[in-house]
């Protein structure tokens, strides 16, 4: 079975008072998180976040006052098979093809990537999108389907830690 590679950034508390872009970054208690491929909730939310991509795209060349950070998670293929990778890229730039960033994630499996470094990412290869306003979360579809799947202790630290608020359900812009 093949498997999809999705980084969920669990951090420590001390980072919630760092820029948004720390907070896309490895830290101590980043967890990579493995989903089956065949996984519908997560499709789901990919192709929900797929949808939806052209309201981030106008939201993010026309910013309102109170938005903070635009970031995508995007699918990195490594290997022979059609195995990826999903990271967040921050600092985007919109191309004809789709995004200009830099990766805000270690790989841990694409061997010729490393965080910091310059990507292009074409729109069909978004699998999410975040968007912080007002210190709350727009989008972060595949954020929302991992963060139900945890327990009650565990959505409350992860709550506290990441320093904004997560809705209950998605929000758009």
């Amino acid at each position: 079975m093949r498997k999809l590679l999705i980084v969920l950034l669990l951090f420590s508390a001390t980072l919630s008072a760092c820029s948004l872009t720390s907070i896309f970054s490895p830290g101590p208690a980043e967890e990579v998180v493995t989903v089956s491929e065949d996984d519908q909730e997560m499709n789901a939310a990919i192709e929900r976040a797929q949808e939806t991509l052209p309201l981030f795209v106008d939201a993010m060349q026309s910013p309102a006052h109170a938005t903070d950070h635009f970031t995508i998670k995007a699918k990195f293929p490594y290997g022979t098979g059609e195995a990826a990778e999903h990271m967040w890229v921050s600092d985007l730039t919109v191309t004809e093809e789709g995004f200009k960033g830099i990766l805000g994630n270690e790989p841990e499996y694409v061997k010729d990537l490393q965080m910091g470094d310059a990507v292009d990412v074409k729109q069909e290869n978004v699998t999410d999108w975040m968007i912080l306003h007002d210190g709350q979360m727009l989008g972060g579809f595949s954020v929302h389907l991992l963060r139900s799947r945890m327990s009650e202790t565990e959505q409350i630290q992860f709550d506290e830690q990441v320093g904004f608020t997560i809705p209950e359900e998605p929000l758009l812009p």
